[in-house]
C-alpha cells in the first residue's frame, strides 16, 4: 500500500491505481455476481487484503446468505424477480428483496439496462413490494440506499436542504399499478410538464 496519508509513494503503474486506491479505502468496491459461493468468495478475499465491499450487485442467491451480508456491511442491488434466465440465476426468488431487507441488508433494487428498462426502476421497486417489501423499504431501495451504496447519500437519494434538488411529485403511490409521475424538477427547475 502507498499514497495519500503513509509516506509510501503511490506505485507508477497506472494499472495498479485502482487496485492501491482499493486497498487505501478510497474507493467503494462495487462487484456483480449471483451465486452464494463466489459472494462468500468475495467477502473472504475482502478480509484476507482488508478491503470493504460497498456493494454486490446482481446477488440472486444473497437471499439464502443474509446474515453474512449484513454482519459485513455489505449493500445488496438486485431485482424485484428477475430469475431462470441462465445458470446462475435458476436459484433466485422473488422473495429476495423481503428476505435481504428483513435481515438488514441494505438493499438496492436495480434494473439491468436494456434487459431491464432503467426507466421502470418504480416498478422494479412496485413489484418487490407486490412481493412482500415494505412500501417504505422498497421507495429507500431506488432512492437513498443506492445513493448511500455509491458513496453520494450526502448528496443524493432524499429531500434535504443542500442536497441535489432533482424531484419527482407523483399523481398517487408510484408503487401503484398506473402510477404516474404528476411533474419532474431537475436541479430545481420544473421539467416535465413543461411550463
Amino acid at each position: 500500500q502507498g499514497g495519500k496519508n503513509t509516506g509510501v509513494p503511490r506505485p507508477e503503474d497506472l494499472a495498479l491505481e485502482p487496485l492501491v486506491a482499493l486497498l487505501n479505502g478510497e474507493v467503494r468496491l462495487q462487484v456483480h455476481c449471483y451465486e452464494v459461493h463466489d459472494i462468500e468468495t468475495l467477502i473472504r478475499v475482502s478480509e484476507e487484503f482488508g478491503f470493504k465491499i460497498a456493494a454486490i450487485h446482481h446477488a440472486l442467491e444473497a437471499w439464502k446468505i443474509p446474515k453474512i451480508l449484513a454482519d459485513h456491511g455489505i449493500a445488496v442491488a438486485t431485482f424485484a424477480d428477475l430469475w431462470g434466465f441462465k445458470m446462475e440465476a435458476w436459484d433466485a426468488s422473488v422473495s429476495s428483496p423481503k428476505v435481504l431487507h428483513a435481515a438488514g441488508v441494505p438493499l438496492a433494487i436495480k434494473t439491468d439496462h436494456p434487459v431491464l428498462d432503467a426507466r421502470n426502476l418504480s416498478w422494479e421497486a412496485a413489484k418487490a413490494h407486490h412481493y412482500g417489501l415494505p412500501e417504505q423499504a422498497a421507495i429507500a431501495a431506488v432512492t437513498s440506499v443506492p445513493a448511500r451504496a455509491i458513496g453520494l447519500g450526502e448528496r443524493l437519494g432524499s429531500l434535504k436542504i443542500g442536497k441535489d434538488a432533482d424531484v419527482v411529485l407523483w399523481g398517487r403511490n408510484p408503487l401503484d399499478v398506473g402510477g404516474r409521475p404528476a411533474a419532474v424538477w431537475v436541479e430545481g427547475i420544473q421539467w416535465w410538464p413543461r411550463k
